[in-house]
């Protein structure tokens, strides 16, 4: 089953693209801007960052993988090498791994030495005509238990494909960020519509962030309002100070950046038309379902909750859905030591997984375990003495069977299978490089361990 668009849809796909413009592609909320160095070398369409540089302390972080030889084979140039670059057979998780990158429309299942066992591509133009081919790569992925890859264009839409990339179904609207199979076979993912909120501001359009439910089959069979649950629960008074002081903080900076695109010779309607800093209230990156397993580790938390993570607020927050998925109650509310998080899981610890992406400094990313009833962080990597890494949007952080986590910094590329003592079992950096010298990286939105039953009903008997 294939949705073709209609035009109202359109337009609304096209107001919600206007309103991130000048936020930073996969994961920048409204108000956040990055500065880059000019490139020697324009890069393709898609999604790009400076390679890091070429880390001398690997050998120390992880066992070399001497076995395979594309990746100790020297080439001579000064960017960082690309392709597995650590493996601990012994303590590295030997299931696949699923990828999708910015430099274009394609996943790739890989196992952990880096071959390649199948992969994908699909434009999303094919289901999307009205999009064209503006959004140029994917921004998550899932791989379900039957073998279907689930792939999200950010904003447009999320399209189904077979292990040919022939399209089963597709869902034109603004979805983004997660996608997730629910017992049963149903989907939870995001979803995002402009509105009216005269509470926050009189006549300019701001983002609803909703929780969506798919059947197996693409159907909308329910959506959550999140900025509603939020409102009317008993931290509605709190997260509405928290909106109120983002959006002006938000409209201090539009002033100033029209002040000075006027003073560059820019024309002031146009800017003040395209320029939106406060429309992302909430900017919600992840949703995850509560299993029977965490629950039973955790008091705070009920099997069949929701656990979402608001970028925009610094915040995660757990809520409560109705049978008829309608409707749903904000169970639990938390704010910490992180900054502009995503990709928040409830650990069978009873602990909150996710990656902080600037909670311990501007440029200083982390992987962190949270005590939900608290807020302490209780474990994080890299630690205070390690390599820091750095990835200002997108980044997450997945717990493993055998307790290893498994860190994706997307800005630059790069994956880490990272022991309980921070020690690095796995490495890997993206192969996707442009400019001269391979200067630059494709982000890298996720990288995941896959369950090896599901790649069997991929992959059958090949």
């Amino acid at each position: 089953m294939t949705r073709r668009p209609d035009p109202e849809r359109a337009r609304s796909a096209l107001a919600i693209a206007a309103l991130a413009l000048l936020a930073p592609a996969c994961g920048g909320g409204a108000g956040e801007e990055r500065e880059t160095a000019p490139p020697a070398a324009t890069p393709p369409p898609g999604a790009w960052e400076r390679a890091p540089e070429r880390r001398a302390d690997f050998a120390a972080r992880g066992r070399a993988l001497e076995s395979i030889g594309y990746a100790s084979r020297g080439d001579g140039r000064a960017h960082a090498d690309s392709g597995v670059l650590a493996l601990d057979p012994g303590l590295a998780s030997p299931a696949p791994r699923l990828y999708c990158s910015g430099h274009a429309p394609e996943a790739f299942l890989i196992d952990r030495t880096g071959e390649v066992l199948h992969a994908w591509s699909f434009r999303a133009a094919e289901a999307f005509p009205v999009v064209g081919d503006r959004m140029r790569f994917f921004r998550r992925l899932h791989l379900m238990s039957d073998g279907t890859l689930l792939g999200i264009f950010e904003g447009t839409g999320m399209v189904a494909l077979d292990a040919d990339s022939e399209l089963l179904w597709s869902v034109e609207a603004p979805i983004h960020h997660d996608a997730r199979e629910l017992p049963g076979g149903g989907i939870s993912t995001l979803d995002r519509r402009a509105i009216l909120r005269p509470a926050f501001h009189p006549d300019r359009p701001l983002l609803d962030d909703g929780l969506l439910f798919l059947s197996r089959a693409g159907d909308v069979v329910g959506r959550i309002s999140l900025v509603d649950a939020l409102l009317r629960s008993n931290y509605g008074d709190e997260v509405r100070g928290l909106i109120r002081d983002s959006i002006e903080e938000g409209l201090a900076r539009e002033t100033e950046i029209i002040r000075e695109q006027i003073a560059a010779g820019a024309d002031e309607g146009e800017v003040r038309e395209l320029l939106d800093l406060i429309g992302d209230l909430l900017h919600c990156n992840s949703v995850s379902r509560v299993g029977a397993a965490e629950a039973a580790a955790s008091e705070l938390f009920e099997e069949g909750w929701f656990l979402v993570s608001s970028r925009r607020l610094s915040a995660l927050f757990a809520l409560e859905v109705s049978d008829d998925r309608s409707r749903a109650e904000v169970r639990w509310f938390l704010r910490g030591d992180w900054r502009r998080q995503h990709e928040a899981t409830l650990l069978e610890t009873g602990r909150v997984l996710l990656f902080d992406n600037m909670g311990d400094g501007e440029d200083r990313a982390r992987a962190i375990e949270v005590d939900p009833a608290t807020g302490e962080i209780l474990w994080q990597w890299p630690r205070a003495d390690d390599e820091p890494i750095s990835s200002p949007v997108a980044g997450t952080a997945r717990r493993l069977d055998g307790g290893n986590t498994l860190v994706v910094e997307s800005t630059a590329g790069r994956a880490f299978e990272v022991r309980p003592d921070g020690g690095v079992a796995w490495a890997f950096a993206s192969p996707h490089r442009a400019g001269e010298g391979g200067e630059f990286v494709a982000l890298l939105p996720q990288l995941e361990v896959v369950d090896p039953s599901t790649v069997d009903a991929l992959l059958g008997d090949d």
